[in-house]
């Protein structure tokens, strides 16, 4: 469980700060499940060593194809994925009688390396969405529970929900 959950901030974190408060946060989550330190210590000590030795960087991507993503929601009365492909080549990547558009430059003269439309379709809201949000939104001088639990807990009570 460690070695795999240090071996995970090493490779989602980039910044040794980052990593660093990671790596302390989880090793306080395990002192709070009542793991003593001497049994973590050396746990964590061998599999932050292991983790820095067999840190890789990501390959560098050899790919020639620059590509813009076009992120739109999934309605089925939209036109298909292929025709606004089509519309991407003919008007804007090869006009006619026009230069291609990987052979132009911005406003700062670097070249426009864009060379393909990649379509990402998502779902658009639901009811789910709407009437059960992720994050909520904190009152103040409120418990997060008393905005699930019902109405606002009296003054005594408060007290006694934040200890």
């Amino acid at each position: 469980m460690i070695l795999g959950g240090i071996g995970r901030i090493y490779r989602l974190t980039s910044e040794h700060s980052d990593r660093q408060a990671s790596i302390r946060a989880f090793y306080r989550r395990l002192r709070v499940r009542g793991y003593s330190s001497e049994i973590l210590t050396p746990l964590f000590d061998e599999s932050i060593s292991r983790a820095s030795s067999t840190r890789h960087e990501p390959p560098a991507v050899d790919d020639p194809e620059e590509r813009i993503f076009l992120h739109l929601p999934f309605h089925p009365c939209n036109p298909p994925s292929s025709h606004l492909q089509r519309l991407f080549r003919d008007v804007l990547y090869s006009p006619p009688n026009e230069p291609l558009l990987s052979d132009l430059q911005n406003y700062q003269e670097a070249p426009i390396r864009t060379n393909r439309m990649v379509i990402a379709h998502h779902r658009p809201y639901n009811l789910k969405n709407l009437l059960f949000p992720r994050k909520l939104n904190e009152v103040p001088n409120q418990p997060v529970s008393s905005i699930i639990s019902g109405p606002p807990a009296s003054p005594s009570q408060q007290a006694t929900d934040t200890l």
